[in-house]
């Protein structure tokens, strides 16, 4: 008998939980909240951190709103969203024209006034293709082409045998170019210093891209101490940093990924641009934020290729990806009222070229008579031979280009060739 009121009991009590529960269920869903996140960005109007974005539960929508200046967006709101993708959103509408700009407060002055800085320095990106230094990336998204090998080969052979002052910046977080050139004890003492590539993103990562003026891109330049100034003292580096790797996420979650976090490069290396010929950049095998700031710092930009189907059919990626950062660049222009020249693709040079008893191998021939067919003078006539010299030298900081050695000869005037082209590119053709 007492088992049997227990088990009744004990079935009311749940009956009784259940409904609480039920009801405490429906009184959510029926209550919707609109919750502010706590986060707040960088707004792309008046370049305060005052950006705050608004989510109902179960909405479809946010709106993202600026408390300084008033900018009112309301954005799509997608299940796997977090803020930092509303205000992404938000940033692209302001700064690719499909805004009306509501702005409720009455600054409308101070808005005027910004948006005469961002033209004045618009206008200056557009001067990039002036009698100073050329700006160059060497660009792939596919590793393993050789892309580092080329910009480090044809940086030395443009300072040593053609006497071009050169900058080569290592933008890549796997540091190849900059470990090409130095010792790892001389990095770990430049990074412990807090001068490699890193610092310029971090620094933007803590201020608004129009004060990046105040970072000295000096300070991170190795001008001396290396193996490679005992032959040519032309040859300048900056040097990356193997936690580079992580700044592509931060600046998306930071900046967003408009046109605001694709000029911290360009801000940075206008001051210097007279200080060399040449500004040579070795990007990341990726077409993420870093390798867009290069691009758009760049008057021109080099693919490196390897003679294989898989290599030659990016191509067309990399071309279009490249046709839309300009056009992105020049959309942030326009509602800015300045003016943005776009970046060019300047040549295709194809690497590690294998040859047999009657040439080059069949196979590779016929994919660099296809790319030659599509996109005709854009290839080098110059193709780089395969080396097995080239795993050897970076282990004695000197690149082959310039060693000198009686065994790497061979590839030193194909090296030296296609540095010849480079140049005739770059300053027979109006950039």
């Amino acid at each position: 008998m007492e088992s049997g009121l227990i088990l009744i009991f004990t079935f009311h009590l749940i009956t009784l939980r259940g409904e609480r529960v039920g009801r405490k269920r429906r009184k959510i869903i029926r209550r919707p909240v609109i919750k502010p996140f706590p986060k707040l960005f960088s707004c792309p109007i008046c370049g305060q951190e005052t950006v705050t974005v608004y989510h109902e539960t179960n909405s479809e929508s946010a709106k993202v709103i600026c408390t300084n200046c008033g900018v009112c967006e309301e954005v799509k709101w997608y299940p796997a969203y977090a803020p930092v993708d509303a205000y992404a959103d938000f940033y692209d509408k302001l700064t690719q024209g499909y805004t009306s700009l509501k702005l409720t407060n009455p600054h409308l002055t101070m808005v005027e006034e910004i948006h005469e800085d961002r033209a004045k320095l618009l206008e200056q990106a557009s001067d990039n293709h002036s009698s100073e230094a050329r700006v160059v990336s060497f660009v792939n998204y596919k590793g393993g082409v050789g892309k580092t090998t080329l910009a480090v080969e044809i940086s030395a052979a443009l300072a040593y045998h053609y006497n071009k002052k050169v900058l080569l910046i290592d933008a890549d977080p796997q540091s190849n170019a900059t470990f090409y050139l130095m010792e790892e004890t001389m990095w770990e003492n430049f990074a412990q210093q807090a001068r490699t590539i890193k610092e310029l993103f971090d620094a933007a990562l803590r201020k608004d891209i129009t004060e990046l003026q105040h970072f000295d891109i000096r300070n991170i330049i190795v001008s001396d101490n290396l193996r490679v100034h005992d032959y040519t003292k032309n040859l300048h580096l900056i040097p990356s940093h193997l936690d580079l790797y992580e700044i592509d996420i931060e600046l998306a979650r930071m900046l967003g990924k408009g046109a605001h976090s694709l000029m911290i490069l360009w801000q940075a290396i206008r001051n210097i641009k007279a200080d060399y010929d040449y500004i040579i950049i070795d990007c990341p095998p990726n077409m993420y934020l870093v390798t867009q700031n290069a691009i758009v710092a760049s008057d021109g930009v080099i693919i490196t290729l390897l003679p294989e189907y898989l290599s030659r059919i990016g191509i067309a990626l990399i071309v279009r990806m490249i046709d839309d950062i300009n056009q992105k660049m020049m959309q942030h222009a326009s509602i800015f009222g300045g003016q943005f020249k776009s970046t060019r693709v300047m040549g295709i040079i194809f690497n590690r070229v294998r040859y047999g008893a009657h040439g080059i191998l069949s196979d590779q021939s016929y994919n660099i008579q296809e790319v030659r067919k599509k996109y005709g003078d854009l290839v080098f006539n110059t193709l780089i031979r395969e080396s097995v010299r080239i795993a050897q030298r970076p282990l004695q900081r000197i690149p082959i280009s310039i060693s000198g050695y009686q065994q790497d000869r061979q590839y030193e005037e194909s090296i030296r060739e296609v540095a010849r082209e480079f140049l005739k590119r770059f300053e027979e053709n109006e950039i």
